[in-house]
């Protein structure tokens, strides 16, 4: 989804801004990968509702995320960020925003999160 090929008015300066955002579908879920991309590069996309996301940038503060999450209404999130790392991520205001989601995993206290598409039912394991 971003950015796109070869473009030559991609940004320079921060490399978030060039980071690559994919929607992973199979059947009738979707699934949104959105490295550390944060809401001035999501939110101007055309991205669909999806079933399931990874958190952009490890969970840290974000002020677009709220509505990042109520225009894809996932389901699951995973916010992917390494246990007492010195950036205090996730980010309470990050938290605030993801209470709005019905399932929320973290790598930092669920270990490895695994994801199972099966139909339309989503299984999620957790590995320490």
């Amino acid at each position: 989804v971003w950015p796109t090929p070869r473009d030559p008015d991609l940004p320079r300066g921060d490399p978030n801004e060039r980071a690559t955002v994919t929607i992973v579908s199979e059947g009738g879920f979707d699934l949104l990968l959105s490295a550390d991309a944060e809401a001035p590069v999501l939110l101007p996309l055309a991205l669909p509702r999806v079933d399931a996301m990874k958190v952009p940038h490890h969970g840290s503060e974000e002020d677009g995320l709220p509505d990042l999450i109520e225009r894809l209404q996932p389901k699951v999130v995973a916010i992917e960020t390494g246990r007492g790392n010195p950036y205090g991520h996730p980010r309470p205001g990050t938290l605030r925003a993801l209470r709005a989601v019905p399932r929320v995993y973290r790598t930092d206290r669920d270990g490895t999160i695994e994801l199972t598409v099966s139909g339309d039912r989503i299984a999620i394991r957790t590995h320490r």
